[in-house]
């Protein structure tokens, strides 16, 4: 099998033991019979659900391993701040091994999927900013107006903007565009649909994703973000989050309209999208160029798109002296443990950026959360495209990935499927040696 090929082994949850009715070695799956009647992709992507752990606290033994085999080691001169590749690091090496395969460490360091982390975390800190916001609104009570309308569709508008970019990194994904061809349902040729092993695979992703995101937030607001991921990319059926936490039930009508916008379709069967591919038909008023950010080299931006793309492909060495914040990206690296976790240090409380529009609230100030990173702020949004003479024809050049950490998770996956078939080999000889 080579590397490239994402299949999900059918001995991956079970043990071989000896029948003597048969005379030979039967394979038993740990699978409950009872599941048997739900159809195999259902089962497979429950149990990656409930099976993939992330072991955050590791023992001090576990935590020098790391520091000395898989962090990256910074370059000379080199700024030691917070990178994604840092944050891939530390979920690689907490995950549960039997879910890293060698197509997931391959997919997490091709350039598209840096736009997508990225373009995720950005979304999801500015979203819990606008959730912030809404919940000191809600508690004072104050009557609507024709400011706090045009304040509140501000808000939404922003929020739908920041989806636009997820969605253009995610379609490439799943048509298997760009460097995506590999992990295509249908493969590179096209021929037949392996949705099963397709649903295993994104399903790992995906949960491998959210972890990523929480770290990148400083380990904050986890069901919130599990949830809001969970509905971006799934559509009701699937969204596994929100069926244990039933999230929906806490926030009134108003404020679900304004956090998840007016562009969920509720079609059904084969015309079922999920929410956050629907935001490439919704009708509204979309900046054209918001489609090539980061890819396409184009003039003349305004400041809000400009301020898009620099979030998308800048390093993260640059973030500070811009004014940019995705999360912890760009934070000095003295501020955390190994394993990103901020280590104990006096900073002051805030109350967030967006709730500094509104009137003050009666909350003292020792309630008032802390935060790791400074508020977004974004440029506003320009109606006026200007267009040139001709069409844009330069593209950048991806973002650098480090192939460094790539070859480093690529070997401690390989060396773990080395061990494995060795073992099963041993295993296989002692039993045809007893019988």
């Amino acid at each position: 099998m080579e590397d490239d090929d994402i299949s999900i082994s059918p001995y991956e949850d079970g043990s071989w033991e000896w029948d003597d009715a048969t005379n030979r070695l039967e394979f038993k799956s740990n699978i409950n019979e009872e599941t048997q009647t739900v159809p195999p992709d259902r089962v497979q992507a429950s149990i990656i659900v409930k099976s993939l752990e992330f072991a955050d606290s590791p023992d001090l033994y576990e935590l020098l391993r790391f520091e000395k085999r898989y962090r990256r080691q910074i370059k000379d001169n080199g700024s030691d701040v917070v990178t994604l590749q840092d944050i891939k690091d530390v979920v690689l090496f907490s995950a549960s091994a039997q879910f890293i395969t060698i197509p997931i460490v391959k997919i997490l360091h091709l350039p598209a999927t840096e736009r997508f982390l990225r373009a995720l975390i950005f979304y999801c800190q500015y979203y819990l900013q606008v959730e912030e916001t809404l919940s000191f609104r809600t508690l004072e009570k104050r009557l609507p107006s024709s400011n706090s309308v045009a304040y509140e569709k501000e808000l939404s508008e922003d929020l739908q903007d920041l989806r636009f970019l997820i969605t253009k990194e995610y379609s490439t994904m799943i048509l298997g565009g760009d460097q995506f061809d590999k992990y295509h349902h249908m493969g590179v040729k096209k021929f037949l649909s392996a949705s099963v092993r397709d649903g295993i695979f994104y399903e790992t992703l995906f949960r491998l994703i959210i972890q990523i995101v929480w770290i990148a937030l400083g380990r904050r607001s986890g069901k919130d973000i599990e949830v809001e991921i969970s509905r971006l990319f799934k559509s009701d059926r699937f969204n596994f989050a929100e069926h244990k936490y039933n999230f929906r039930a806490a926030k009134n009508v108003k404020e679900q309209l304004l956090m998840s916008g007016r562009c969920v379709r509720r079609d059904r069967l084969l015309k079922t999208e999920s929410p956050l591919i629907n935001e490439i038909f919704c009708h509204r008023p979309i900046a054209y160029r918001m489609s090539g950010l980061g890819v396409v080299e184009y003039p003349h931006l305004n400041p809000r798109l400009k301020y898009f793309k620099r979030v998308l492909i800048l390093p993260e060495e640059e973030f500070q002296a811009l004014g940019i914040t995705v999360g912890i990206l760009g934070r000095s690296r003295k501020l955390f443990d190994p394993m990103l976790k901020e280590t104990k240090q006096k900073r002051q409380p805030r109350i967030g950026s967006l709730s500094r529009k509104i009137s003050k609230v009666s909350v003292s100030t020792t309630s008032v959360p802390t935060t790791l990173f400074p508020d977004i702020y974004l440029p506003k949004k320009s109606f006026v495209q200007e267009i040139g003479d001709e069409l844009p024809g330069e593209i950048y050049s991806p973002k650098p990935i480090d192939t460094v950490q790539k070859m480093k998770w690529l070997g401690r996956v390989r060396r773990r499927l080395q061990r494995k078939r060795e073992f099963e080999e041993n295993l296989m000889r002692k039993r045809s040696i007893l019988h």
